[in-house]
């Protein structure tokens, strides 16, 4: 019992981090989007150097790209709700007397139904939401 519970406890930690690092993203990008939209926008306004406006006003179309090719809100989602997952069987180990064995068989149909989910890089994923 105490490997599943290690193996457990580093996929929930794992799953939390990837969450957060793709939130962060997502978060990073929607702030560079509406930034340098603004500062495009005030550029121009103000008669600043085309080169310059042109450059901020280029980002936006960028970070749309990124965040359309990477996806980081969904991967972000996908994340939460398999370190949810993992997390309960954790919590049915460690509180509610839970067989080894049949958390186990759960933790491999969480691995396979999580893997059905995932959301590959620019397309809609392997299932919708």
């Amino acid at each position: 019992m105490d490997e599943l519970m290690k193996e457990l406890i580093d996929v929930a930690d794992r799953t939390k981090n990837n969450a957060r690092q793709n939130h962060y993203a997502a978060f990073l990008v929607a702030i560079l989007t509406a930034l340098s939209s603004v500062i495009a926008t005030i550029l121009a306004a103000v008669g600043g150097k085309n080169e310059w406006a042109a450059i901020f006003a280029a980002v936006p179309v960028t970070m749309i790209a990124i965040n359309s090719t990477f996806r980081f809100e969904k991967k972000s989602a996908w994340h939460w709700r398999k370190n949810k997952k993992i997390e309960a069987l954790i919590r049915s180990l460690k509180y509610e007397d839970a067989k080894p064995d049949a958390v186990s068989k759960q933790f491999s149909q969480i691995e396979v139904e999580m893997d059905e989910e995932w959301v590959q890089f620019g397309s809609p994923g392997k299932t919708e939401e």
